[in-house]
């Protein structure tokens, strides 16, 4: 439907006004004059076809009009002024109809003629209402037409206008779909550009394959990783061409169960040859693809060469030496554990060895510890020349080592193991500049005789290596009972001198010296005694291994000394006169690096003259640590104390390295008093040490004097100073100070007199 102008709306408007002045009146008329005449007819009985005939033309000129009027009146009163082609088809008919009307009329004045009576008026009026009626119903008609075919044209228009709307909205649709296609492409190809670039660019080689190990993918890294070019492996069989024959079987299970099983990554760690010749570890992660791809693969590698090497070494340092490549403590541990399992179960045996290298530190001190290293170095690979493959060699720290011997059928079996390691390591060893021999001792015990256990083994044969070396070292020595119950004795005393310690049970007592020639009292000697749970005193000859191996002795180094000082001077205020004090040193006492300064903190605090102290030093110190035992004489020495060289001649000391010393006096050990003065050997022996001594300027003193025919023989070999119990036994500084006091036991005309010896004026 389409809007009708408003000059179609006028000049249908105008004809119908037309029509009705035209054709109105006289169809009335007509019709009045037809109504009036067939009456007159009906009332006579005449039959007047004619008028009948125009009567019925007459009421259908009525009906017409009454169409004509009704279709006009809807076209001007159509909603919205809109007409329809129903409306001018209408108006058609209706002309048509009036036409055929035209045409009866004359029909009717024929019929007329012919004997049938008709009004005139009648049939003009019918006439002029034809030609009026027929006139306007074609000019309407025509109007009406055209009206509706502007009313169709601008129907089409607007179809038209709504066509090229929705073609505009569709056309902008496919433009925009076009658009997202465009950016989709341009997305896609920069995200298969950019995972092009991560693939090739990637640090790990990563590997494509399908279903029958094609390869389809090859980037930079596996290129560099396998030293194949892209173009030569692409489509090959990736299996056969890139993985080693020992893992070929165990990759391609890896990769079935990733593409029949739905495992999504399974991981493989081989070995293979790279490009450059290297052995290379990959760890291998092959993980499935989704999508169109469902039946292929990716493999991703990753270099852990280094990671392994890395772990290799941490693993080594972990287990074994990094100096001599022997097994470490924690290696040999579990191995001596997994050969005792098995040794249970097979109802065997095993042997444990301990072993160290005699004077070790000695040849460190002397040598230095590179010598020493390669030392270590050498007897390592002479004991695994001389032993089993299945043999274990640890070093369990130092000089200190350990071996295993598993499977083993007897004691001397192992006694003839231990033989051979024992002259392997005592051939010459050659070193830069110089050759060397070294001893070294061993400790052996047997599973299951001696026990079940490492750590019961391990402590056995040091148990067993501690004998060897008390027997004279370089020698070997089996476990046995008696030193597991020497050792729980040692530990035992162990113990209770910890609690001596922290009770404080020990005692100092004072064995007074004299000068032989006035038999004056010149000096104390210091002597440490514990006082035991039972109330006796122990010496230092029962304890001192135990005290020394406990660290308790150096623990108690200041406060002997501090205390002994502290009764020298007690002495000295007694007496008046000055005096000189003895003290003992250990071997670990004397080399421990704290011991100058402990003596200057004493020297302080008492202000003693350090003139007066006299450190008694055993000469087996000095010969088993000669280069560190001479420094530490020299920083002793610089403090102004005297250094005197206990139990002289009891060892292998030469005269020619005393000289060297910085000592000053000699103390000739009790043992050359033996069978003096009625042996001529050992009297002739003790006159030779004095006589040296003298000459080399060494103030000359002996201990152990028991018998008065001893003090006669030395007074007159000219010996300076003595102590023993012919003189008094060791005492405690009060009792001594009460002596003093009380009696004249040390009153020299007295004592000479009692002796028979004459006193030197």
């Amino acid at each position: 439907m389409s809007s009708v102008p408003v000059y179609l709306r006028s000049l249908l408007a105008v004809l119908l006004l037309v029509f009705i002045i035209i054709s109105a009146p006289p169809g009335i008329a007509a019709l009045f004059a037809l109504f009036r005449e067939l009456g007159v007819a009906i009332s006579q009985g005449a039959p007047h076809y004619g008028k009948a005939l125009l009567f019925l033309l007459a009421a259908a000129h009525v009906g017409c009009l009454a169409a004509s009027m009704t279709a006009c009146f809807r076209l001007l009163n159509a909603p919205g002024n809109h007409w329809s082609i129903k409306g001018p088809i209408l108006l058609l008919v209706t002309a048509m109809v009036w036409l055929v009307l035209l045409l009866l009329v004359p029909l009717s004045a024929y019929l007329d003629t012919a004997g049938w009576q008709a009004s005139g008026v009648a049939a003009t009026g019918l006439l002029l209402h034809a030609i009026g009626a027929a006139s306007a119903h074609l000019m309407a008609s025509a109007c009406c037409l055209l009206g509706a075919q502007q009313a169709s044209m601008a129907k089409m228009n607007a179809q038209l206008a709504e066509n090229d709307s929705a073609l505009a909205t569709r056309n902008q649709v496919l433009q925009d779909e076009i658009f997202v296609r465009e950016e989709a492409e341009r997305a896609f190809r920069k995200s298969y550009q950019r995972y092009r670039t991560l693939v090739q660019t990637a640090g790990s080689p990563i590997i494509a394959i399908d279903a029958e190990f094609r390869i389809q993918e090859w980037n930079t890294a596996a290129e560099q990783l396998f030293g194949i070019p892209r173009d030569q492996v692409m489509g090959a069989h990736y299996i056969e061409r890139c993985v080693p024959r020992a893992f070929q079987k165990q990759t391609q299970w890896k990769v079935r169960q990733v593409l029949e099983t739905g495992i999504n990554v399974e991981h493989l760690e081989n070995e293979m040859l790279g490009g450059d010749g290297a052995v290379k570890v990959v760890y291998w992660s092959i993980s499935s693809v989704g999508g169109e791809l469902e039946n292929s693969v990716i493999i991703v590698g990753q270099d852990i060469t280094s990671i392994r090497e890395t772990q290799d070494k941490l693993h080594y340092l972990a287990h074994y030496d990094a100096l001599t490549g022997a097994a470490n403590r924690r290696l040999f541990e579990d191995r001596c554990t997994q050969a005792i399992r098995q040794m249970q179960r097979t109802s065997g045996s095993l042997c444990l060895l301990a072993l160290d290298i005699d004077h070790f530190k000695q040849i460190n001190d002397t040598l230095g510890h590179d010598v020493g290293d390669r030392l270590l170095q050498t007897i390592f690979s002479r004991m695994q020349e001389n032993l089993r493959q299945e043999d274990t060699v640890a070093r369990l720290g130092g000089d200190e080592f350990a071996i295993l011997l598993t499977n083993v059928r007897s004691r001397k079996g192992c006694e003839r193991v231990a033989r051979t390691l024992l002259e392997a390591v005592t051939r010459p060893i050659s070193l830069p500049g110089r050759e060397i021999v070294v001893t070294t001792s061993i400790g052996m015990t047997l599973a299951p005789d001696d026990g079940n256990s490492y750590q019961t083994l391990l402590k056995n044969a040091d148990m067993a290596l501690y004998q060897s070396k008390e027997s004279g070292r370089n020698t070997i020595s089996f476990f046995n009972e008696h030193m597991q119950q020497r050792l729980m004795t040692r530990l035992t005393m162990e113990q209770s001198l910890r609690e001596a310690v922290a009770e404080k049970r020990f005692e100092l007592l004072f064995q007074p010296q004299f000068e032989l020639n006035t038999f004056e009292l010149i000096g104390i000697e210091s002597l440490l005694r514990w006082r035991t749970p039972d109330g006796t005193l122990a010496t230092p000859d029962m304890f001192l291994e135990a005290a020394e191996g406990s660290g308790l002795l150096q623990q108690m180094s200041e406060w002997i000394l501090r205390n002994s000082v502290a009764a020298m001077l007690e002495l000295e205020a007694a007496t008046g006169r000055r005096k000189t004090l003895s003290v003992n040193l250990s071997s670990r006492q004397f080399l421990a690096p704290e011991l100058p300064e402990q003596i200057v903190t004493v020297i302080k605090q008492t202000g003693v003259d350090p003139s007066s102290i006299y450190l008694e030093i055993n000469e087996q110190s000095l010969v088993n640590h000669a280069e560190r035992s001479e420094k530490q004489l020299q920083r002793l020495r610089q403090l102004g104390v005297c250094i005197a060289l206990d139990s002289f001649g009891s060892g292998l000391t030469s005269f020619s390295v005393l000289h060297r010393w910085p000592i000053d006096a000699i103390k000739i050990d009790r043992k050359l008093l033996d069978g003096v003065p009625e042996d001529a050997n050992q009297s002739a022996l003790l006159e030779t040490l004095c006589a040296v001594s003298r000459q080399m300027d060494k103030t000359v003193m002996i201990e152990g004097i028991e018998t008065e025919s001893q003090l006669i023989f030395l007074r007159r070999l000219g010996i300076h100073y003595a102590q023993g119990h012919l003189f008094d036994e060791p005492l405690a500084i009060e009792t001594l100070l009460h002596k003093l006091r009380t009696t004249s036991w040390l009153n020299p005309e007295r004592f000479a007199r009692q002796i028979g010896l004459p006193l030197d004026s």
